[in-house]
């Protein structure tokens, strides 16, 4: 969050909160784990997802932050872990696998699976000369808001 917030000013993002001992993530006993969890600022807007409509101008806004997004994510690293990352692309087949059994439609599960394993079929053979970047994967409809002044509204601004 902080690398986008620093490579796109204007967008509105989430900023991570600091916890006493000065580090974004902070442990949170659950059950007898202990969970890493981040505390986010919240983003004031209209979530477009309650539109009954997209403007086709806002869809080019939607895609225009997704390419931003995209592009300030190009120079971005990580430390490596060896930890299973299920928003990791790569890992989509696997994960929709293990929660396919879990949805109560069969039918969606069984479509979504075969479409999944196709997918990954025709995609498999090329991994390895395809780039490799991060990438925000969800910036769906549920995860983006719009302006609510009266000149910018349904405007995709955070």
């Amino acid at each position: 969050m902080e690398h986008l917030a620093r490579a796109l000013p204007g967008v509105r993002l989430p900023r991570a909160r600091s916890g006493a001992d000065g580090d974004v993530v902070q442990p949170f006993p659950v059950d007898g784990a202990a969970l890493s969890c981040r505390l986010l600022d919240f983003v004031p807007g209209e979530p477009i997802m309650d539109s009954r409509y997209l403007a086709p101008a806002v869809v080019t806004r939607l895609g225009e932050l997704a390419g931003q997004i995209a592009a300030a994510l190009a120079d971005f690293t990580a430390p490596e872990t060896d930890r299973f990352r299920a928003w990791d692309l790569r890992n989509a087949l696997e994960v929709i696998e293990t929660l396919a059994p879990h949805w109560p439609d069969r039918a969606r599960a069984d479509r979504v699976l075969r479409a999944a394993r196709t997918a990954h079929a025709l995609v498999e053979p090329h991994a390895k000369d395809l780039p490799v970047q991060f990438v925000h994967g969800d910036i769906t409809d549920n995860n983006v808001v719009c302006e609510t002044a009266r000149t910018a509204a349904g405007c995709p601004s955070g």
